[in-house]
């Protein structure tokens, strides 16, 4: 039986032990609250679509700059991940838009940027594989522009 629980709870040879001691710990408690993960709205590329032509918003790039510079969608901004928090985010931005390549980074820094930051943010479900997929246009470099 664990040493821990002996301390909590009492127990005969016939009760069976239910709780671990993290349950019974408050401070384990505390922590799990605290790193829950925000659910981070979703759009999905039709939407975005739409949205380009008929909403205020700041469409985010998140990946890193060889990324961004080799193909993007038009209009985006880069900001990677590991930069995110360094921007100066305010309401006069729109709603933030962000996406990666596949969504999980996009979803990461949306995370991060709602615990920080009171602002209207959604992410780019499928990240810039979705928007292709979807047959939308991207901004791609031009090869020999890296000559």
């Amino acid at each position: 039986m664990n040493s821990f629980a002996n301390n909590s709870t009492k127990s005969t040879s016939t009760d069976t032990m239910t709780y671990s001691f993290k349950n019974l710990d408050p401070f384990f408690l505390a922590k799990e609250e605290n790193t829950a993960e925000i659910a981070i709205p979703e759009i999905s590329a039709e939407a975005l679509y739409e949205w380009l032509k008929t909403q205020k918003i700041t469409l985010v790039d998140v990946r890193e700059f060889q990324e961004f510079e080799t193909e993007h969608i038009a209009g985006a901004v880069l900001q990677p991940l590991s930069q995110l928090n360094e921007l100066d985010w305010s309401a006069e931005l729109g709603t933030v838009v962000l996406y990666c390549r596949s969504g999980r980074r996009s979803a990461e820094g949306g995370q991060r940027l709602l615990r920080d930051h009171n602002l209207p943010l959604v992410h780019l479900r499928g990240g810039i594989l979705a928007w292709k997929a979807a047959g939308y246009p991207t901004v791609v470099k031009n090869e020999s522009d890296s000559i």
